[in-house]
């Protein structure tokens, strides 16, 4: 079993959690559209390849960055304190 959590970046507000049996990235990003009403222009992932070719299936045209860890700028989850600062020295 696969979930897939889909956060709005500004608003770090839940769009989607999809529970699926498989790697298919293809529902999860429908449902993403279906329930944010519009496309997104930029797509923030971990390392799964099932995004990218899910969205060359859809044909969309969303700005992609894959492999978003923990300590890049691109990913916005909040870390604080000594956690942070290891993440910066392994990331």
């Amino acid at each position: 079993m696969y979930l897939w959590n889909v956060m709005d970046y500004e608003a770090r507000t839940y769009i989607v959690s999809l529970l699926t049996s498989d790697r298919d990235a293809v529902k999860a990003i429908k449902e993403t559209i279906r329930n944010a009403g519009k496309i997104p222009k930029t797509m923030v992932t971990d390392g799964l390849q099932s995004y990218r070719r899910a969205l060359e299936i859809l044909g969309l045209p969303i700005e992609h960055i894959n492999n978003a860890g923990l300590a890049k700028d691109e990913n916005n989850n909040i870390l604080c304190g000594e956690t942070a600062r290891h993440a910066r020295r392994v990331g």
